[in-house]
């Protein structure tokens, strides 16, 4: 006798522009005291999630998505066979739904600190679009937000790698991203070499050409701009 099973319904893939549309109003991202802790303190959700069994979840003390409804804002800490739904925020997801929410409404913050864009060598300016928005860039997280921050999150995820500052694993992963065309982000940059190398020399650490830095990356890294 011949058996049959139904087929179980799978997660599509995670969209951020689904994503941002869903939370763009949550109640946290409405306080700008959130938006600034989220933006220079991620890191430290970063300390608490190694605390923390994968698949568990830590809750944001004091921010909601909606708190008529008790809809607690809670981070889920990925990992190996870890099945993060795509309406789940985990670490990497809220801070770069932050930094898009904040690109999208930049004028309301004149003064502005994010950790990662401080630490390569960028200044914010509300008024100003394009650094605004690389310096919200270097945000992790952001390369799920391609409408607000398009190839860029790529270009600050190599300074971070010629820092020393991230792995070559992260980088991959961005390189692999495909945007709304279904295009690489590393095969995007390339297409768009220039910007990039103009994105590059803003950064005031490190100074190093970008070509010659593309030159020298890993070989598992140059595949991913081909």
């Amino acid at each position: 006798m011949k058996r049959f099973a139904f087929a179980e319904s799978k997660e599509p893939p995670f969209c951020g522009k689904l994503f941002y549309e869903m939370f763009k109003n949550a109640e946290f991202l409405q306080e700008e005291k959130n938006v600034v802790t989220i933006l220079s303190k991620g890191y430290q959700l970063r300390q608490a999630l190694k605390g923390v069994r994968p698949g568990e979840t830590v809750c944001m003390q004091g921010m909601w998505i909606n708190k008529r409804n008790r809809q607690l804002l809670l981070v889920k800490k990925g990992g190996p066979n870890v099945a993060i739904k795509n309406n789940e925020f985990t670490a990497n997801r809220l801070t770069g739904m932050t930094a898009a929410f904040v690109y999208e409404n930049r004028l309301k913050y004149p003064n502005l600190v994010a950790a990662e864009a401080e630490l390569l060598g960028i200044r914010w300016d509300s008024q100003d679009p394009i650094f605004s928005n690389l310096y919200l860039a270097t945000v992790s997280g952001t390369e799920h937000f391609y409408e607000q921050f398009c190839f860029w999150p790529l270009v600050a995820a190599l300074k971070k790698f010629q820092m020393k500052k991230i792995t070559l694993e992260p980088i991959v992963k961005v390189a692999r991203i495909k945007n709304s065309a279904g295009v690489r982000y590393g095969e995007e940059m390339l297409r768009n070499i220039t910007v990039a190398e103009v994105l590059w020399s803003h950064f005031s650490v490190g100074k190093y050409n970008f070509k010659k830095m593309l030159r020298s990356l890993p070989s598992e890294l140059k595949v991913m701009f081909g």
